[in-house]
């Protein structure tokens, strides 16, 4: 028989176009809702939609499985809390309607024709009497009829009680679907998928198959007997998996689910893809079609995503600047897919993390124009909102950030970029002088441990663990992790921390080791002349401190564009040493310009708050105008002095109250910064 779903129907040799609601749905939609008749569902109707009468009419057509339009299911549907498609008399159970109909209807059609041949041999006295005879018969028996089913109306009505609902009409043969993985990465959705198919379908489900031959959906359909074949297919590049689901249903193979994710995020949100993917799965198989399927430009969008989060991967931390490719990317495929919500969550991220290399309040616009888009089309995406967790801490604060982020992971408890980022945000609170975040160290350490449990593979976890440990102190942890970090991803910030530590400890030629290795693989960037300058300087050596500095900020690009007021006083202190005041002064105008960028993006540090007093203290020293340092301000520099700070921080500090004429705090600082960096002997020495 052909698909009979949403066609025409027959009553008395009349053709009826219209839906058909499937009377065994129905009954158990009644019964999931806790309604108990049809009446109610129609009072219920009356009062959603406001009408003055009862729908009983339209409700009792369908509940007999009249063809009505889609628009009468619908209204039912709602009551029952349940969609409209949901309630479709599929193809099967059309087919069995008939069958059960055909039954039906042999016998009478026997006994008519028997009964017309009879009256062919009859007399017609005979039939004018017959008729005669019958027709008050007829009139009684059909009153008395009238009168039961309006008596019977009439005590649904006032009892409430269910009406006699029509036999399920359905195939006792549940439809079967047959679940094909072809990876092992596809186990958790399996599972998931066949939990929440299995109440409604037959379900069964294969082995993955990886490394094995493929075999085509139609001939698993034919072998396992099954009405549908669900294809799961997962490829994997870099940190992100791209997920695939086919569906192989009435003859014909399609794709029906299309998405990229962070290769932890399918095991930990199967449930909720599970879910997604099961309510197409229902509406194929109960429709015989699907109101939406990826098409072409949504699955070239998905893969230049794809390609672009993997670039993300490659410049984080490092080449920001060269991020025009990522940002192409994820360009042409909103451009391809405008609603797509990940793709924005993209452009935010990116465009935050670029802004550490100038511009920052164009690109900070630019991120939270994206984020905003990206909350409306997705506002629980989980990546979304560890995008919008990101633009907060670099623009309201770090613990704005840690909100943010811990609002994710009430949600999602192992999500790796929300973990990511909350230890990123208590590392970073430890810097700040009014976090109000209480036992930073402790929870930075806590967090990022569990990142890296998680994901032990991936360097960043190393480094970010590794300059925690560098944060408060513990060289030998953290000079372990930075060479983990260095030989997994062979990045510059990653063998920059290893020489950094090093040159800490005091072994300068391991740290310059370090260094030269680091310039060969990147000669382009800015970090191994920065610290080769700073090898030089502890050495006494300033002209050379003052060449690699130099050289260091020309490969930065646009000096009014460094974003870091560090870079600027190390080049003053190198400029004092060959005792250019000139070039010194302007480097320390330049850091004060950087610092007070910071204090306009809340995002300003402890080592800027001090530094901010240090250079003004240089340039007086300098320029001999007088500069002012008020009480308050000297108390807060006291205050930092009985801080935990990391090494530069502290000697900072200690440089500060000397400036200060503060000999006996500045002596107590040298101590703490030499017991953390030996190396710092040197610079007291100078």
């Amino acid at each position: 028989m052909g698909d009979k779903q949403g066609s025409v129907s027959y009553s008395g040799g009349k053709r009826a176009r219209g839906v058909q609601a499937s009377p065994a749905k129905l009954r158990s939609a009644l019964l999931a809702a806790g309604i108990k008749s049809q009446t109610e569902v129609a009072r219920r109707i009356q009062v959603s939609e406001g009408l003055k009468k009862i729908p009983r009419t339209m409700v009792n057509r369908v509940f007999r499985g009249e063809s009505v339009d889609p628009v009468s299911i619908e209204r039912v549907a709602r009551v029952l809390n349940t969609d409209a498609w949901a309630l479709y008399l599929t193809s099967k159970e059309a087919d069995s309607l008939d069958q059960d109909q055909e039954r039906e209807a042999g016998p009478v059609d026997y006994i008519v024709q028997s009964a017309a041949h009879t009256e062919e041999h009859h007399a017609q006295p005979q039939r004018i009497i017959t008729v005669s005879w019958l027709m008050p018969v007829l009139g009684v028996g059909l009153a008395l009829i009238l009168f039961i089913l309006l008596f019977r109306g009439i005590q649904a009505d006032d009892n409430d009680t269910p009406p006699d609902l029509l036999p399920a009409s359905g195939s006792l043969i549940p439809t079967s679907i047959l679940i094909n993985p072809q990876q092992i990465a596809a186990e958790p959705l399996t599972a998931s998928l066949n939990k929440a198919l299995s109440q409604d379908f037959s379900i069964a489900t294969l082995t993955s198959q990886d490394n094995q031959e493929v075999r085509l959906a139609i001939d698993l359909a034919r072998d396992y007997q099954a009405d549908a074949v669900i294809t799961l297919d997962i490829r994997r590049r870099g940190r992100y998996l791209r997920v695939q689901a086919l569906a192989f249903y009435n003859g014909s193979n399609r794709l029906i689910w299309y998405k990229v994710m962070g290769h932890t995020v399918l095991k930990q949100q199967a449930t909720l893809f599970a879910e997604q993917l099961a309510s197409k799965i229902r509406e194929l198989i109960t429709t015989g079609a699907l109101s939406s399927t990826p098409n072409d430009a949504q699955i070239s969008a998905w893969d230049n995503y794809w390609l672009a989060r993997q670039l993300m991967d490659a410049h984080k931390l490092e080449s920001w600047s060269e991020s025009d490719k990522t940002l192409n990317l994820l360009a042409l495929a909103i451009q391809g897919y405008p609603d797509f919500a990940e793709a924005e969550a993209a452009l935010c991220e990116t465009y935050v993390w670029y802004s550490f290399e100038g511009h920052e309040k164009e690109r900070l616009e630019q991120a939270e124009k994206h984020c905003q888009r990206a909350r409306q089309l997705a506002p629980q995406n989980s990546y979304v909102m560890s995008a919008q967790a990101l633009l907060n801490r670099r623009t309201i604060g770090t613990k704005a950030g840690i909100q943010a982020y811990q609002k994710v992971l009430q949600r999602w408890p192992q999500n790796l970029e929300a973990l990511q980022g909350l230890g990123a945000s208590y590392m970073l609170s430890f810097n700040e002088s009014d976090s109000g975040v209480e036992n930073a160290i402790g929870l930075a350490e806590q967090t990022l441990q569990n990142v890296l449990k998680l994901e032990p593979g991936y360097w960043f976890n190393h480094y970010r663990l590794a300059t925690h440990y560098f944060y408060h102190g513990n060289m030998t942890e953290s000079l372990s992790y930075f060479q983990q970090a260095a030989d997994l991803g062979k990045k510059a910030v990653a063998y920059n921390g290893a020489g950094v530590v090093a040159v800490c400890l005091g072994n300068l030629k391991q740290g310059r080791e370090a260094f030269e290795q680091l310039r060969a693989l990147h000669p382009q960037n800015h970090l191994a002349d920065e610290q080769l300058g700073l090898i030089a300087y502890l050495q006494g050596d300033y002209p050379l401190s003052l060449q690699h500095r130099l050289t260091a900020l020309e490969k930065m690009g646009d000096p009014d564009q460094i974003v870091y007021h560090q870079v600027w006083g190390a080049l003053a202190a190198s400029y004092l040493g060959v005792n250019d005041n000139s070039g010194a002064e302007e480097a320390l105008r330049n850091a004060l310009r950087v610092i007070q960028r910071d204090k306009l993006r809340n995002s300003q540090m402890i080592w800027g708050e001090i530094g901010e007093v240090y250079y003004r203290l240089k340039l007086s020293s300098i320029t001999g105008k007088p500069v002012r340092i008020g009480q308050a301000q000297r108390q807060r520099l006291l205050q930092f002095a009985e801080q935990e700070l990391q090494p530069a921080v502290v000697t900072t500090l200690a440089l500060t109250f000397e400036e200060l004429g503060e000999e006996q705090v500045s002596e107590k600082l040298w101590h703490k910064a030499i017991d953390l960096c030996p190396v710092y002997q040197n610079l007291q020495n100078q």
